[in-house]
């Protein structure tokens, strides 16, 4: 029964051993990663490259878009673009839960004319019933 226990023991050593042995392996590892980043970012600002470069080109990176990237959009005029004001497509919003006036924003409309075609639909649902 000792004879067990003490290989048990010397089993949780050896692991205890290995698992160190590779945290420190890996530590080095990380440090060595470390200190080649410093080198590259010394290398690129000698070359008077800037960070926001770098990391925008990546490593083979296509470069689509050029100097856009990262700038802010500005915003589209919409204000030739015209919506088409269709009844059923009134009524089917309206069907799956669109409220009143957000169908009259959504189509520059008044409430009355998107009231008006809903009424419409009822007026023609209740005839051909």
């Amino acid at each position: 029964m000792a004879e067990r226990v003490e290989a048990a023991q010397q089993r949780a050593g050896a692991r205890d051993a290995a698992r160190d042995s590779l945290a420190q392996e890996r530590e080095r590892a990380r440090e060595a990663r470390r200190l080649d980043d410093v080198e590259r970012r010394r290398a690129r600002d000698a070359a008077g490259e800037t960070a926001a470069v770098a990391r925008r080109r990546g490593p083979g990176a296509a470069r689509t878009g050029g100097d856009e990237q990262g700038k802010v959009q500005k915003p589209r005029d919409t204000r030739s673009y015209r919506t088409v004001v269709d009844a059923d497509r009134i009524r089917e919003l309206a069907r799956r839960g669109a409220s009143l006036t957000g169908l009259a924003g959504a189509f520059g409309v008044s409430v009355e004319e998107v009231q008006a075609a809903l009424d419409d639909d009822e007026e023609g649902t209740g005839a051909g019933s």
